[in-house]
């Protein structure tokens, strides 16, 4: 089976206006304040403008004048953020000057202070007499007490702010603007913040993955930085190089079958299995974390040569994470004997005190579990923890996890056939589940179990059957515990790398 090819899916969300970023966090359910960073320099001016309005009861006009993309709009939309006590109230290009005057007087009763944005005009066309009008009324409005407002004018283009400022202070001078004049130059964030900012906003608009996992690392973004004027276009750089590297990958894939990698981890404790895999993952959707992977990968310390392969992909390694969707599920103790139980051979069942189940229990327990939840696309947002698993389910799981050390292939044929039958049960009819076979298109890559489902998904299982290594008295001496993080990152990073370098990316 091969995969239908076509435009990315779950591309990187990175609004470059304000008002689609204030969208995209509504919708999430988000808070613009998470993403935000303040920008000391213009703070500061505004600070200081409030000052002057309430020290000397005259209200303030200012222009900011700044490139397209610079950051105006987030800036002054977001100033209650960084000011307490702040009514702030933005006037749109249907606004006449006299709804803007009208508005100012009748919001005087607001005990707060008050800043208005003239919004959406950033390069208008300039009537001369209806501004020279204007602002000889807002001379005056400006000197009463419902004037003690601040009201800035974003603007874009240098001539536009020019001859409108020339108008404010001919018409008023210090009495409208302050005294170093009607327009200030607003700079926006520093540079170096730039890549912080971006990561920060990919992280809240993509479900949490941050700019590594679409191959986006800030050395990757250094040479973007130099021919970058404004962050805006900063974004527009890195949604194009996003687009670029997916392309990429996908063209290599053409001839191939793109699949996902789950890895499923059965153990003896459910306690031991469900802290590994927290600690390994990130969101509901238990994908692998990919901020752990790529710092693991930063680490200079570590020298183990398991990493040579991938620190030579650094760049690329959080988007190979998120491009082949790679998780992590754990397989409690239950489930993993109840599938031995039910659809093991007997040279599996033999190693068992108990040696049969009733099928029922073993569908019923594959369903609830939070991979098969996953793969029906049913993943339960309460992610359970997991309970205590008592002795003697822990003893049985020892003694199939010994078997499995030397034969692992009938314990996954088993999991595979438990797995086939659940999905049946559950009404899925257009599936192939296929166990311990080369049957990756174009590859040597043979998975534990290799899932196709009716939506032209290609999932591949990994099992790696591991255990805290305890001691069952009089039959199984006590061994290393191989269900720690190490023991399982270790895993992940070897195993994700095998299909990466067959599949070729």
């Amino acid at each position: 089976m091969q995969l239908k090819l076509s435009f990315i899916k779950d591309p990187l969300v990175l609004p470059k206006r304000y008002e689609i970023l204030e969208r995209q966090i509504v919708k999430l359910g988000g808070e613009i304040s998470k993403i935000i960073k303040k920008i000391d320099s213009a703070c500061s001016h505004v600070e200081n403008l409030l000052g002057k309005i309430n020290v000397g009861g005259v209200g303030q006009f200012q222009l900011f004048l700044g490139e397209s993309g610079s950051g105006k709009t987030t800036f002054l939309r977001t100033l209650p953020n960084f000011f307490d006590n702040i009514y702030l109230h933005s006037f749109n290009i249907q606004d006449s000057f006299e709804k803007i005057l009208n508005e100012i007087e009748n919001t005087s009763h607001i005990n707060k202070h008050r800043i208005f944005v003239i919004d959406e005009r950033d390069n208008p066309s300039i009537n001369s007499d209806e501004l020279k009008s204007f602002f000889e009324k807002l001379r005056i409005l400006f000197r009463k007490k419902e004037g003690e407002v601040l009201l800035i004018w974003p603007i874009t283009d240098k001539e536009s702010a020019k001859k409108i400022g020339e108008i404010a202070w001919e018409v008023g001078k210090e009495s409208i603007s302050p005294i170093k004049g009607p327009i200030y130059n607003f700079e926006g964030l520093p540079k170096k913040l730039y890549y912080d900012v971006a990561d920060d906003t990919v992280r809240n608009l993509n479900n949490g993955e941050n700019l590594d996992s679409f191959g986006i690392t800030q050395s990757t973004c250094e040479y973007l930085l130099k021919d970058c004027k404004t962050i805006g276009e900063f974004y527009t750089e890195i949604e194009n190089l996003a687009i670029d590297l997916n392309d990429s990958k996908w063209k290599i894939l053409q001839e191939k079958i793109k699949p996902k990698i789950w890895i499923l981890l059965p153990g003896d404790s459910s306690i031991e299995l469900d802290r590994t895999v927290k600690s390994l993952t990130s969101g509901i959707e238990s994908k692998v974390d990919i901020d752990r992977m790529c710092s693991f990968l930063d680490d200079a310390s570590n020298k183990s040569t398991y990493l040579n392969d991938w620190r030579k992909r650094r760049s690329d390694a959080g988007f190979l994470f998120r491009f082949l969707d790679v998780r992590l599920f754990y397989i409690s103790p239950n489930l993993a004997l109840s599938t031995a139980r039910v659809y093991g051979s007997n040279e599996i069942k033999e190693v068992l005190n108990k040696k049969s189940e009733a099928k029922s229990i073993c569908l019923d327990a594959m369903k609830r579990s939070d991979f098969y939840l996953a793969l029906c696309s049913r993943t339960d947002s309460s992610k359970r923890s997991g309970k205590g698993t008592n002795q003697d389910t822990q003893h049985e799981y020892i003694r199939l996890q010994k078997h499995a050390k030397g034969n692992d292939k009938n314990l996954n044929k088993s999991f595979s056939k438990a797995l086939e039958e659940t999905l049946i049960e559950d009404g899925f009819n257009n599936f192939s589940i296929t166990c311990e076979k080369q049957e990756l298109k174009g590859t040597n890559l043979k998975p534990d179990i290799l899932i196709n489902m009716e939506n032209d998904e290609v999932i591949c299982l990994e099992l790696t059957w591991r255990s805290t290594g305890i001691e069952v008295k009089d039959e199984i001496g006590s061994k290393q515990n191989t269900l720690t993080t190490g023991h399982i990152q270790k895993y992940i990073l070897e195993k994700v790398m095998e299909y990466v370098k067959e599949l070729n990316i």
